[in-house]
């Protein structure tokens, strides 16, 4: 099944800064913001990772994560006028 999920190389990956220090924040990007926390994607109640786009995925523990919302959903239509959105649960897509 054809996902729109962006980020799924940073499943179960632990991110680290410049210096080494693993990733405990968010961090800042010219086109997005990812928020990590003990160095593994997870926004808590908001997107693990958001893109300018307004593409948002909702991340867990290092997993695309959401218990009744989508975990990867855009809030502005594509190129062709579509909405998207992706239920996933602990890594796992449902539907």
């Amino acid at each position: 099944m054809e996902t729109k999920a962006r980020f799924l190389q940073y499943t179960d990956k632990i991110c680290r800064d410049e210096d080494g220090n693993i990733q405990d924040e968010d961090v800042l990007f010219p086109k997005m913001i990812m928020r990590f926390k003990n160095g593994l994607l997870d926004g808590g109640e908001e997107p693990g990772i958001s893109c300018t786009d307004g593409h948002l995925e909702y991340w867990k523990n290092g997993k695309l994560h959401a218990v009744g919302r989508p975990a990867v959903t855009t809030i502005r239509e594509d190129e062709d006028g579509n909405i998207y959105e992706e239920y996933w649960e602990n890594g796992i897509r449902i539907s």
